[in-house]
Formats: structure tokens, sequence, C-alpha cells
């Protein structure tokens, strides 16, 4: 995993200037059905299946962050943490959220990127909610904001 593969802003738009999915005869409602159908497979456990859609997905609209982020999401979940960061840093290039930082982070766990991993949890308590219950969540999925033990 390389930070230098970051996909720029400027790329993803200009992809998506494209408009890929009406080439090929869809609307944005068309498109987010693949984003659903991916993340209904994500969650049954079906990873691979969801990577499959959400590849399509992604490919059709390269401006949607959440396909982006569930097509990382699936690809952590198939141990590829590589994939999962390209991935994944498609949507932090489009929208920046606690939640995608969280999973820069797992990433780099996986990958055994420590100091990655240490800067990607520091960036999603920068991003942190102010929702107390999403505020607990993140303490859980990354870590205290303090970076000390839970």
């Amino acid at each position: 995993m390389s930070d230098d593969q970051t996909p720029t802003r400027e790329g993803l738009r200009a992809f998506a200037a494209l408009d890929v999915a009406r080439a090929v005869g869809m609307n944005r409602a068309e498109v987010r059905a693949w984003r659903t159908v991916g993340r209904a497979r994500l969650a049954a456990g079906k990873a691979q299946a969801a990577n499959d859609v959400l590849e399509y997905a992604c490919f059709l609209a390269p401006d949607d962050a959440e396909a982006w982020e569930l097509l990382g999401a699936a690809r952590l979940a198939l141990r590829r943490p590589g994939d999962a960061w390209s991935a994944i840093a498609a949507a932090l290039v489009l929208e920046p959220t606690w939640k995608r930082a969280v999973l820069a982070k797992l990433c780099a766990d996986a990958d055994g990127r420590q100091e990655a991993s240490e800067r990607w949890r520091e960036a999603a308590w920068r991003l942190a909610p102010e929702d107390e219950e999403a505020r607990a969540a993140l303490a859980r999925a990354a870590g205290p904001e303090d970076g000390g033990a839970a």
C-alpha cells in the first residue's frame, strides 16, 4: 500500500465526466442500486461477490464516495489491504469522513504499517463527529483519542 497511489480529486472528476453510466444506458438511481446490492452482499459475508458488484459501481460512478468506501471494505474483508487502500483513498479524496479514516487505519494495520496506522487514527479523531454514540464507535474501532489504552 503506497500513499503515492492515492487518486486525485481531479482524476476522479475527469473520469466521472466521461459519464460511463449514461454511455451504457444507466441513470444514477440504477448505479445506486449496484451500490446497494454490493452493500447487501458484504453484509451477508459474500466479500468476493460484493467486490465484483462494487467494482462495477465505481466504474459507472467514479465520483460515488460511498461506493469506493464499500469497495474498500470488501477488499479488506478479502484480506487485500493494498487494493482496499486504493479504494478507500478514492473515497477519502472525494469525501473525507472518520469512518473512511478508520478503514484506512485498518488497511495500514493489515499491511503492518504502524506509522501510517497512527496517522490515520489521528485523522479519524480530527474528523470525529460530535455525537457521543458515534464517538464511542470511533473509540472502539480506532482506539482512544489520546492514543492511550481504552
